[in-house]
This record gives structure tokens, sequence and C-alpha cells, in this order.
């Protein structure tokens, strides 16, 4: 099962947090899964705290995480301008056992949010599971296309219309894809991944 957010840039940069216990009878911890992706423009690089502990560092626009493993229950997530103490935003976050959750920073500075989306459904759904997320300030609305590699542009988009600050998830067949990006109604590409296996 492959789980892929598209921005304007693929994921990047993994780190895993992983608790061990050394008491072989203790029961196996349950854990909760999230993923982060910067997708705020105009913010400098920040670290992903959670619970007061750095989980991401140096996370650049764009840029995002495989799945981390965290406890469980209210989390507080938080993100720290890099290489300072200042906060730039906080936020508790109920996490449930064995949940997967994308967590997206987006918007403006000024404006910063975190989107908080549960994935549980679609982890090992044996498809490919694309998460496109609207987050170009500078954007109107999008059509999205997600198709075998180097087809032309069909005539109706997967996604049409989308607005900012929208998130959407499309389940296809294992395989290779392109995802591509137009102004609505337009044939003229915004955005294009490339081949993505």
């Amino acid at each position: 099962m492959k789980t892929r957010i598209m921005l304007t840039a693929l994921m990047a940069s993994t780190l895993m947090l992983v608790g061990c216990s050394d008491d072989d009878d203790a029961p196996a911890p349950q854990y909760s899964y999230v993923r982060v992706l910067h997708a705020s423009a105009d913010a400098p690089n920040v670290d992903v705290l959670v619970d007061n502990q750095a989980v991401l560092s140096n996370v650049a626009y764009q840029q995002g995480s495989n799945y981390l493993q965290v406890l469980p229950g209210t989390r507080t997530l938080a993100l720290r301008v890099n290489g300072t103490s200042t906060i730039a935003l906080s936020e508790d976050v109920m996490l449930s056992a064995n949940g997967y959750y994308s967590v997206i920073a987006q918007n403006d500075v000024a404006s910063l949010e975190l989107a908080v989306m549960e994935d549980t459904a679609r982890v090992g759904n044996d498809m490919t599971d694309v998460t496109v997320v609207h987050a170009s300030t500078g954007a109107g609305n999008v059509d999205v296309y997600v198709t075998a590699p180097n087809v032309a542009l069909p005539s109706s988009a997967s996604l049409a219309d989308v607005p900012l600050a929208a998130t959407a998830t499309l389940s296809v067949a294992p395989g290779d894809y392109q995802v591509r990006l137009t102004a609505p109604g337009s044939t003229t590409l915004a955005y294009d991944s490339g081949t993505l296996g």
C-alpha cells in the first residue's frame, strides 16, 4: 500500500519516534501514526514538536514526513521556528490508538493553521492513495488530473475546481501515475509531478 501527499513537491525527509520497553512481560504499547506536511509558502523552516519534544527538525516549505509513531491521546503538536525558541503555532490534537493522521501546516503565516486529516480507513486498503493538498495562497482554484504517466490530459479532471485549503484523496490501483494541475478549464500546466511509482 502506498499513500502520498501531493502539493507542489513530494514528501521528503523522514524520522521515526519509537518507544521501546525492556519488560518482555509488558503488553505491547499502542501507537498513533502522524505525518506532517509544511505547506505554508511564506513560513520559515520549522521544527515539529509533539508534547514539547522535537520529532522533525528544519522542515522547509513543501517538505513532509512519513508516518511518525506517537502515543495516542491528546497530544500537543507545535511548530517552532527552526533555530529559535519561537513557537509559531501550537494545537492540541486527539489521536486514537492505531489511528493514522496527516497534519498539514497551511495558509500564510498571518493565518497559519493545522489541518488534520484522518487516514485510518485508507491505510492497508490495497490501493494507492493520492492525497492532493491545495495550499498555494497565490493560486486560484485548480483542476487536478491523476493519470498514467505521459498521456494527454483527459477531457475531464480527476478533481475539478479545487479551492484553496482543500484536501482530497483519490484511491487508484497500484501502479505508476502522474499528477498535473491546471487552472479550472485550462490545459496549461501549473504543476507536473512527473512519473510517480
